[in-house]
């Protein structure tokens, strides 16, 4: 149906995505005990572009109760672990749950006295406060992006986009740059023990921040300075990069010299 529709508009096709909510137990694992995503993913042709967490309906599928709904639940945890696992490497992104406490104020109108006023701000920290804990939870896991109910909370995802990225930025550029300083081999940083695996996301930290939540930002310009090319050793070294269009270092055959990784200067 979808090519039928690219066709009679003149589009491309696969121009018309597919994005699937995980709401059910089976669409997590099939009845054979088999991971269901990776089928669901493939029966959408090509198109699947991200797989969001229904948390909500998931945890009430599972029995959960309404008071002990929320996105920090273990079978969230679960559900975020099986998709991260099982799409990691395929292109189709994982979308977080929504926080379902909205920064509303309960007292509105020009003439509030400051009780109300201490209640308005009362309700509106504590709601972002609880989409904070949710926000870096989901985060640990490797899930960067999210549902946004409220205005509110958009503005909010972007401040914490931005603040988590300044705050660990430094560090982080130091040891990448110390890592790519010895052409990809294993490498400490005072005591911290860096390897390939490492080094790929120190890269995803200092690169892959331009995207909160679900909005479209300009991805930044990289700075010039160090190239693959200028490293003798890294003709030698496998490719670990960027499958799926995902920022990574990739090896110098990969790389030109006009656009290879650059991290001279970043701390």
């Amino acid at each position: 149906m979808l090519g039928r529709i690219e066709r009679a508009l003149g589009w491309a096709e696969g121009s018309v995505g597919v994005e699937l909510m995980v709401e059910t137990p089976r669409s997590l694992l099939a009845a054979d005990g088999t991971v269901a995503l990776p089928g669901l993913v493939s029966a959408a042709g090509g198109r699947c572009r991200a797989v969001h967490l229904g948390a909500w309906d998931l945890t009430a599928a599972m029995g959960v109760g309404a008071a002990h709904q929320t996105l920090l639940h273990p079978y969230c945890d679960a559900a975020r672990a099986l998709m991260v696992l099982s799409l990691a490497g395929t292109g189709v992104r994982v979308v977080d749950g929504a926080t379902n406490v909205m920064p509303v104020e309960p007292h509105r109108g020009s003439e509030l006295t400051a009780e109300q006023r201490a209640e308005n701000r009362t309700a509106v920290v504590g709601a972002l406060s609880v989409m904070t804990r949710h926000w870096l939870h989901s985060t640990r896991m490797g899930v960067h992006q999210g549902w946004d109910l409220h205005p509110g909370q958009v503005m909010w995802r972007h401040a914490l986009v931005i603040a988590h990225a300044r705050a660990a930025f430094p560090a982080t550029a130091r040891r990448l740059k110390a890592f790519i300083g010895q052409a990809a081999q294993a490498v400490r940083a005072g005591a911290v023990f860096d390897d390939a695996a490492t080094g790929q996301g120190c890269w995803a930290t200092c690169c892959a921040r331009w995207t909160p939540g679900r909005s479209r930002r300009r991805r930044p310009r990289r700075p010039s300075g160090w190239r693959w090319d200028r490293c003798e050793r890294a003709r030698s070294r496998p490719s670990w990069g960027a499958e799926g269009g995902r920022p990574g270092v990739r090896s110098r055959r990969s790389v030109s010299a006009s656009t290879g990784p650059s991290v001279a200067g970043w701390g």
